[in-house]
């Protein structure tokens, strides 16, 4: 089944772990020491969370490349968030295929 993107009141469910569409700001708050995963992506557009918030994914744009990035990060065993995947897809649509696909198998 293909994933969608969708509504931040929405969810994405495509196997047993539910995705959804989240703010920047909600992103953020998850991370009380700053988040600086903006450094590996370039400027991010897009965030994601399952439902727990245990696993987290974000799109972003090089703008000095002109290409996108994405990453899937999971909360360790000591609640910390962690990078467990990251890839550069050509397109913003395929972006978002690829990171929610890596997001239910993390």
């Amino acid at each position: 089944m293909a994933s969608r993107i969708v509504s931040s009141k929405e969810m994405v469910r495509e196997s047993d772990m539910q995705i959804k569409n989240i703010s920047q700001c909600e992103f953020n708050l998850l991370f009380p020491n700053g988040c600086y995963i903006g450094i590996l992506v370039g400027h991010q557009v897009e965030w994601f969370a399952d439902e727990a918030k245990g696993v987290l994914g974000t799109i972003g744009e090089d703008r000095t490349a002109s290409d996108w990035l994405w990453a899937v990060l999971r909360r360790d065993d000591t609640g910390k968030f962690r990078v467990t995947q990251i890839a550069n897809p050509k397109s913003l649509p395929g972006a978002r295929a690829e990171l929610l696909h890596a997001m239910e198998t993390a």
